[in-house]
């Protein structure tokens, strides 16, 4: 069974792979990545490491697995990805914005309300 992938790939997806919710960088690739491992940049790899030089930097990127999806897996994971891709659907729009397809906008602001308050008093705890 593989335990690690590494990969080189563009240090500006490197960031994404690896970004924290509340960042910039934060989206859906940054979820994907780590529902399915545990993505960390081992290596920056500069530009002149490689001949011809690229336009952009590179990074070695670490993938442990499993990632996420083994403390908490879901029911149908095809609709999970699906509701996380449409929430991060218009970068630029709200949660309640993106999810008005398949939710009141009230409904959303609850739920969203809620899951706030639920934080709060996991993090006091």
């Amino acid at each position: 069974m593989i335990g690690e992938i590494h990969i080189v790939i563009q240090l500006e997806v490197a960031f994404r792979l690896v970004a924290q919710p509340g960042t910039r960088d934060y989206g859906y690739l940054s979820v994907l990545t780590q529902y399915f491992s545990k993505p960390e940049i081992a290596l920056k790899i500069p530009r002149g490491a490689f001949r011809p030089p690229p336009e952009v930097g590179s990074a070695l990127v670490s993938l442990r697995l499993p990632g996420e999806k083994a403390a908490a897996p879901v029911i149908n994971e095809e609709k999970f990805l699906e509701f996380v891709k449409l929430c991060f659907a218009q970068k630029r729009k709200t949660l309640v914005n993106n999810l008005r397809s398949i939710s009141e906008p009230e409904a959303t602001r609850s739920a969203s309300a809620h899951s706030a308050s639920n934080r709060e008093r996991a993090r006091k705890n």
